[in-house]
């Protein structure tokens, strides 16, 4: 047997040898060809590290330390602190001995608040000492140190002299029966916006009953993980933002909410919803894809309300004008499908979208994204053109380099253009650029895509995210960062373990350089040695 293998083995090495003594002398221009084309279509490969990285195999470099203290470079304020937070953090230190801050700044005010929380000084003498008769807005982001007396109290102080925001966050038990009947005590209030998160002790009928009361000077609704937000809730909203009680909702907001179908449904029953400019739908259970279109197209106009306001769009056959939504945020939506993209791009007929945000929806698929962001389709809009888009966190090779080709493409092209679909269309850009911010966490993308956002978005991207990307390299992040201009300030890169100290030292902007660039920010690349294998 031994011997066997031993004969089969010259056999193949012997045939080996004759394959390669019968190529053709021209194989190695054919590869040298081949090579040069490969170049010219991907720019990427000319990057070099600028300057040469030296000491590559010095094993005893402390790679934490290293990107530790890069990062103390890119920000000074961690090492000497600005004279604003000496006086925030002198006031936080001592804020038992304050007994109120006077007139200053909502910003002001809400960093201190911020810092208390963060060291545990939080309580009810805090939160008395935060309030001060003619605040515009009261925001607390951890109400559960405030009890519902001194939450009254605070709103007795604030209303009569023109509260305009309320944010409640974490807010436990302090927004209960009492603090409820102190706040519609003031019904000529011009309260705008109203966020509330947490409230547990918070009723459906509760709601209903603000909104009644307020819906003339409110726009903008948050909930968000209130357990008891119900039926009557978006009843309230079907009835007091219709045309015959003129309130005008621009924002609306539920997450981590347990809706049933027969309450999502209620959003739709009126012309309630045909002035939003922004509608978050996140983590809502039963939110399904038939429910979801009912509520899009519940936000659109029609010739019929146009002309005559007081109808009911949803039940007239009148032509739909389409949505004016500015951003749409349907993150972390297990039920909703690829049907949901083609509701979204029918119904753009203003081409107002510029917002989308489709993180973590197990159902969509790579064809339903390539189409949803394909030009020229016969019978439907053309695709939004976005400045924000999020595809993070969604099933492997979903998003590949040419659904990001194609959103790219549709984000940066100018409106008014009846291109080709063809493959060259730089020529074609808008001065606007493409998009701002993009999320593509968890995708398959390769080096391509970031040449692709090198050409589409070199004036107009600021953030991007390609953690847990493994296909990227060197090459493809140093060209972009070298093409994109100095508004692209931050990129996260988790989990990508095969990019090297080529890149991290050796791009254009690790400091300050002679052509004047600004830093770049690169966050997620502190914890351990680059450049081995990435292991999804």
């Amino acid at each position: 047997m031994i011997a066997e293998r031993e004969e089969a083995k010259l056999q193949r090495e012997a045939e080996q040898k004759n394959q390669k003594e019968e190529t053709n002398p021209l194989d190695a221009l054919m590869e040298q060809h081949e090579e040069y084309q490969k170049r010219k279509a991907h720019p990427s490969l000319h990057w070099k590290s600028n300057p040469p990285i030296q000491n590559q195999n010095n094993n005893s470099s402390d790679y934490y330390a290293k990107r530790r203290k890069r990062h103390q470079d890119l920000h000074p304020s961690t090492r000497i602190k600005s004279l604003y937070q000496l006086c925030i953090d002198y006031l936080v230190s001592n804020f038992d001995h304050v007994d109120s801050l006077g007139p200053i700044e909502t910003t002001i005010r809400n960093k201190i608040a911020e810092q208390l929380v963060g060291k545990g000084k939080f309580n009810g003498a805090a939160f008395e000492a935060l309030i001060e008769p003619g605040m515009s807005t009261l925001e607390i982001i951890d109400g559960a140190n405030v009890t519902q007396d001194q939450l009254c109290l605070a709103f007795s102080k604030l209303l009569p002299f023109g509260l305009e925001r309320i944010c409640l966050h974490h807010a436990g038990r302090c927004l209960g029966k009492q603090a409820i009947e102190k706040l519609l005590s003031y019904p000529s209030s011009q309260l705008m916006a109203l966020s509330i998160a947490g409230a547990y002790t918070l009723h459906d009928e509760s709601i209903a009953k603000i909104i009644q009361v307020f819906h003339s000077t409110l726009s903008s609704l948050e909930f968000r993980a209130c357990p008891n937000v119900g039926h009557q809730f978006c009843a309230s909203i079907a009835t007091y933002f219709s045309s015959p009680h003129h309130g005008r909702l621009l924002e609306l907001s539920l997450q981590d909410l347990k809706l049933s179908p027969e309450s999502l449904q209620q959003l739709s029953k009126s012309d309630s919803l045909i002035h939003l400019r922004s509608l978050t739908l996140q983590n809502i259970t039963n939110l399904s894809d038939d429910v979801f279109y009912s509520i899009l197209q519940a936000t659109c106009t029609s010739t019929k309300s146009k002309s005559n306001p007081k109808h009911d769009t949803s039940t007239n056959n009148d032509e739909i004008l389409g949505y004016q939504l500015q951003g749409l945020d349907l993150n972390n939506n297990p039920n909703l499908s690829d049907n949901i993209l083609s509701h979204i791009r029918t119904l753009n007929l203003s081409h107002t979208l510029q917002s989308l945000e489709l993180e973590n929806i197990p159902n969509l698929t790579r064809e339903g994204l390539e189409a949803f962001f394909t030009y020229d389709i016969p019978g439907i809009p053309k695709p939004p053109c976005l400045k924000r888009l999020n595809l993070g966190n969604n099933a492997y090779q979903v998003v590949n380099d040419n659904v990001v080709k194609l959103a790219a493409k549709a984000s940066s092209l100018k409106l008014n253009l009846n291109d080709d679909d063809d493959n060259d269309f730089t020529h074609h850009l808008s001065s606007l650029g493409g998009f701002v911010y993009l999320n593509l966490c968890g995708a398959s993308i390769t080096d391509d895509t970031l040449e692709i956002l090198a050409t589409t978005c070199s004036t107009s991207l600021q953030e991007l995210n390609l953690s847990f990307c493994p296909y990227i390299s060197d090459k493809g992040m140093g060209y972009m960062i070298v093409e994109i201009q100095d508004q692209f300030t931050k990129v996260h890169v988790w989990g990508c373990a095969q990019l090297t100290e080529e890149l991290w030292d050796g791009h254009d902007r690790v400091f300050h350089n002679e052509k004047g660039r600004e830093c770049l920010d690169i966050t997620g690349v502190w914890m351990k040695k680059s450049g081995g294998s990435s292991v999804r």
